[in-house]
């Protein structure tokens, strides 16, 4: 992630606690850091976590979060065996479709491995 799309985070994140009247747990920029690392920040509580945590809980998150926690939802549709229609959104779609992605290059992998005349065709 660039520093201009982290700075757009926090500008988000400080709207945010504007527009709801709520004061953020961390200052802005520290947040816009986890998220950037790949984690989830609460926005209610302040309790940080990675992505697969906010599954089993309710949290209050930034877009970006939001985003990630879409995409990992769509990623479970698709390791469940659900049709990609049971995708919400579009971040959805794209979790799904990325843990189909990697399934297939995961297949094509051991394929290539046991199959190593393919190779050299």
């Amino acid at each position: 992630m660039t520093e201009q799309e982290k700075q757009a985070i926090a500008d988000e994140l400080r709207d945010w606690a504007i527009v709801t009247g709520r004061p953020l747990p961390y200052p802005a920029e520290m947040i816009a850091e986890y998220e950037a690392r790949g984690f989830v920040v609460d926005l209610a509580d302040g309790s940080i976590s990675d992505a697969e945590d906010c599954m089993t809980r309710t949290v209050a998150l930034s877009s970006h979060g939001r985003k990630g926690y879409n995409v990992l939802c769509g990623a479970r549709i698709y390791e469940q065996g659900w049709p990609i229609e049971q995708c919400e959104n579009e971040d959805q779609r794209r979790g799904y479709m990325a843990a189909l992605n990697a399934e297939a290059d995961a297949e094509t992998e051991r394929f290539l491995v046991n199959h190593r005349q393919a190779v050299a065709a």
